[in-house]
């Protein structure tokens, strides 16, 4: 039963106390999962395939992937309402149903998920520049995991490739596991079906967030830029662009005069549309990007903010409609909000510029894998 509720409209009892239960900081929370995955299936696919034009990015990959991961799960965690607590999670998840909680807790799962990510990510990063490492002597020699000379290197690599097809699918399981979350916690969502394809839009997504990233990364410690980003970002934003497209005629061909349709229609059209020109927009720039690569890192910025947009419009706007599909919600954005938020993006950087000095974000020998030896 639902009440009616001046200004708001009809509103289901538990929506008086807290009509929006995902704070803002849980965009800035999937966004950093996209940066995290993005990297995670590029560096992955990188060495499953030992594709020469990426291969000087791997340690750079490493480097952005290990800080990105290192702070993911940082934004639920503070959006708990006794985050000094979330350390529960841990040591007594519900992950299988009981008497006292019947249901189970699909965070918790990833919580246990999150640090087998952060492992095979430094194993990885850590096997592909163990010579340089060597090379490096002093400490650096113990993180180099015991190799002795460079021409032990190639079984290294080997090992690497083995673990990079791991990081592959966590890369993959983090990528679906918003929009898995999304369809199960949203009950608008999962009863009409609105967006089916969100998990592949997510991925595709999580693409053009890494390639920003790691495109600025290059320019800062004077990598060169291949085109083959470019290639991802406007293979990605034109597929994200055709998936828009198809779930725009649905709801208005299929799900139409459905009041909650509506009231979605009107908080999320606005900004999807806003999306989808810029992811537009990206793939302009990224056309003449193949001519002239130092556009690149405008086109990806561009699509970037795309990303974060369609986060924001399935973290939060989704929220802003209430059970009844009548109620239409506000969101603000607080002090304390925006401290976390802020907090989350400049640990991420933070990590990033200390790993970038203690590690080589360039590899001698990946520069001869480049120069036509095999490893």
């Amino acid at each position: 039963m639902s009440w009616p509720a001046y200004p708001e409209g009809y509103m289901y009892p538990n929506e008086f106390f807290e009509p929006i239960v995902w704070k803002p900081i849980m965009t800035a929370y999937t966004t950093m999962i996209a940066i995290a995955s993005g990297l995670a299936i590029l560096m992955g696919l990188t060495l499953i395939l030992n594709y020469k034009p990426l291969l000087r990015y791997l340690p750079l990959m490493g480097i952005l992937g290990i800080a990105s991961t290192l702070v993911l799960l940082l934004g639920p965690l503070a959006d708990l309402r006794r985050p000094d607590q979330a350390f529960q999670i841990f040591i007594s998840p519900h992950i299988m149903p009981s008497n006292t909680y019947p249901g189970i807790s699909y965070i918790a799962i990833v919580a246990y998920m999150w640090p087998i990510t952060i492992i095979v990510f430094t194993l990885v990063t850590l096997l592909v520049i163990s010579a340089d490492l060597l090379a490096k002597g002093g400490y650096y020699r113990i993180l180099a995991l015991g190799l002795k000379s460079e021409a032990e290197y190639p079984s290294y690599y080997r090992i690497a490739r083995i673990l990079a097809v791991i990081l592959l699918i966590l890369g993959l399981a983090w990528a679906f596991y918003y929009p898995g979350l999304l369809f199960i916690a949203e009950s608008k969502l999962m009863l009409y079906n609105i967006t089916p394809l969100l998990p592949l839009t997510y991925t595709l997504g999580a693409l053009v967030a890494s390639i920003f990233i790691l495109s600025i990364a290059s320019i800062l410690t004077r990598i060169h830029l291949d085109n083959i980003m470019v290639k991802i970002i406007i293979v990605s934003a034109l597929s994200i662009i055709f998936i828009k497209l198809i779930e725009l005629l649905r709801v208005s061909f299929i799900l139409s005069n459905i009041p909650v349709i509506d009231s979605l229609t009107r908080v999320m059209g606005g900004i999807i549309i806003l999306t989808v020109i810029l992811l537009i927009l990206t793939v302009i720039l990224g056309l003449y990007s193949l001519r002239d690569i130092r556009i690149l890192p405008l086109a990806s910025f561009i699509g970037f903010v795309a990303v974060i947009l369609d986060r924001w419009v399935y973290s939060i706007s989704v929220q802003q409609v209430s059970k009844t599909g009548i109620a239409i919600f506000s969101v603000h954005i607080d002090f304390v909000e925006a401290l976390l938020i802020s907090s989350l993006i400049l640990l991420f950087l933070g990590l990033a510029v200390i790993l970038s000095v203690i590690l080589p974000t360039r590899s001698v020998i990946l520069e001869k894998v480049l120069g036509g030896e095999k490893l």
